[in-house]
């Protein structure tokens, strides 16, 4: 089966936009074409699986079971003495997304991206694991907009997966001041992530507002992606912890039928001064698209900032005091 890309490079941290060829999803400023729907479901064809290529790692990958649990379909256990003050919490992520944006200028880091797929009511094959050396590269322009371009280089010869993503860095960008207002928003209370209190907000797109976060373009269309999704942000900080993004809904026409995406944050501290910026540490991408299942899982590690080449320290959140 020929390699194809999640691609999101170019990306403002106003939007996201979505590129399948025949399965490519990529981010702001970049189009490319895919001739039909059907193109996408011949181009998922059974490939043998790469043995010779796997990674001893491999052995332990359990990918998980499908389908992703959607956002509105989970368990939620919230503080029912707290109250949750919207606006507040509104205020303060959309400054961290701002901030963000406008101070972060180039990190590296090493990944590992362990991957599987499947036949829609078949088990999972073609376990793969493969290191990359990531670099994310921000560009500031005068107008105000940021663009995020990401890289990866593979360590090895093995053969890369069926489905590359690429744009994690940017996902937390929904609560940038440029765009969270094409959301409905609410805060569901006072839960906890990794046992720590965090304030649980949950958003979707609104339906009379512009779907531009993500846009899929497809032989000359454009499809906007309407999404929702909750993201955990800590009590104390309101720092992001944790998000999960869903399609709001499918897409009959590409046989786009889930997009799931949920990705853990942590506070990443360079050695070259007291500045910390909180970055992806690892994700779960899952696509269900032309009758085919993908799943890729990201590990980052060993942070480094780009211009002085200096190692991280990764904290988590502080408990606030009870």
């Amino acid at each position: 089966m020929k390699s194809s890309s999640f691609h999101k490079p170019r990306c403002r941290p106003a939007r996201m936009k979505v590129l399948i060829l025949p399965l490519l999803l990529c981010a702001p400023l970049f189009s490319q074409d895919l001739q039909t729907s059907n193109d996408v479901a011949k181009s998922f064809r059974p490939r043998k699986p790469d043995t010779g290529r796997i990674q001893k790692s491999d052995a332990k990958f359990t990918p998980p079971p499908w389908p992703p649990v959607d956002v509105d379909a989970s368990e939620l256990v919230v503080d029912s003495n707290k109250d949750c003050e919207l606006p507040k919490v509104l205020k303060a992520a959309s400054q961290h997304a701002a901030e963000f944006s406008a101070n972060l200028d180039r990190f590296t880091a090493t990944e590992i991206i362990q991957s599987a797929d499947a036949q829609k009511y078949g088990a999972w094959t073609h376990l793969q694991a493969r290191t990359f050396d990531y670099m994310a590269l921000v560009t500031h322009q005068r107008s105000g907009i940021s663009y995020i371009d990401e890289s990866r280089i593979e360590k090895g010869g093995s053969p890369p997966p069926a489905i590359r993503t690429e744009g994690l860095a940017v996902t937390a960008l929904i609560f940038h001041p440029q765009n969270i207002g094409a959301f409905a928003t609410e805060c569901e209370g006072l839960g906890r992530w990794q046992g720590k209190p965090s304030w649980i907000v949950h958003f979707a797109q609104k339906p009379d507002a512009p779907a531009d976060f993500q846009v899929l373009h497809v032989a000359d269309k454009r499809y906007p992606v309407r999404l929702k999704g909750r993201a955990w942000f800590a009590a104390d900080t309101y720092e992001i912890e944790h998000i999960d993004v869903d399609l709001l809904e499918p897409i009959p026409e590409i046989l786009l039928a889930t997009e799931h995406l949920s990705i853990d944050y942590g506070s990443v501290g360079f050695t070259n001064g007291n500045s910390h910026l909180w970055l992806p540490q690892q994700a779960d991408f899952y696509l269900d698209i032309g009758n085919r299942h993908f799943f890729n899982h990201h590990q980052l590690s060993h942070f480094l900032l780009f211009s002085v080449g200096v190692q991280q320290d990764t904290k988590q959140p502080k408990l606030p005091a009870e």
